[in-house]
């Protein structure tokens, strides 16, 4: 498998990294430091999203990613995150794919039990997304919790990763930046195997790669 996409949720309190959005930063989705991650490998133990769960009873609040994630080139798309429950968070977590922004379809996936420490959500196994996520050039998540004023959700250390097919990039390609953007996108890169004929990346720039020019 190969990385195609990894976030520890960025250095600034209140601000989400590029690409992600919340539908309410006040009672739904917020960028914190409260119980920052711990206790699973890889754990950044910083910033985070933390469902906040207030406001008015029923509402549904949303945490999107969208920031032109390319699965060009992979199949088997997977995405796995930390995650933490209070004691008192008993609501289902939704999370749901699109390649259109429009359309939206569920991804199943087994729920945290409340007062859960930090730890690998789906038991550590990550989470299939099914065949139509794969050769898109924009692949989009979405999170979606309905309040009920009782408990918090934390989010962490998303990673969202593919198997390469014969033909994409190579880590070991030169790689040079297609757009302004973000580093953690293949959508951003270009890669060569031989310096002079580019295609777009399928997998992000290491290092591995011959040169890496922005």
């Amino acid at each position: 498998q190969v990385v195609l996409y990894s976030t520890d949720f960025g250095n600034t309190v209140g601000f989400f990294p590029t690409g992600w959005a919340s539908s309410n930063t006040i009672n739904g989705f917020e960028s914190v430091v409260t119980s920052p991650s711990t206790g699973y490998s890889g754990a950044s133990g910083s910033i985070n999203a933390r469902f906040q769960n207030t406001g008015i009873a029923g509402a549904n609040h949303t945490l999107t990613f969208d920031n032109a994630l390319s699965t060009i080139g992979y199949t088997d798309i997977r995405v796995i995150w930390g995650v933490r429950t209070t004691g008192t968070f008993i609501q289902n977590v939704t999370l749901e794919w699109s390649s259109d922004g429009i359309n939206w379809t569920p991804c199943p996936f087994s729920q945290t039990p409340s007062g859960t420490d930090w730890t690998l959500v789906n038991g550590g196994i990550p989470i299939q997304l099914p065949a139509g996520a794969e050769n898109v050039s924009n692949l989009r998540l979405r999170w979606s919790i309905i309040v009920n004023n009782t408990g918090n959700y934390q989010i962490d250390d998303l990673v969202i990763d593919g198997l390469l097919v014969s033909g994409g990039s190579s880590s070991s390609d030169y790689f040079r930046s297609r757009q302004s953007g973000n580093w953690n996108a293949s959508a951003s890169w270009e890669s060569s195997a031989d310096n002079m004929n580019w295609i777009q990346a399928t997998l992000i720039p290491t290092a591995t790669a011959q040169t890496i020019v922005v």
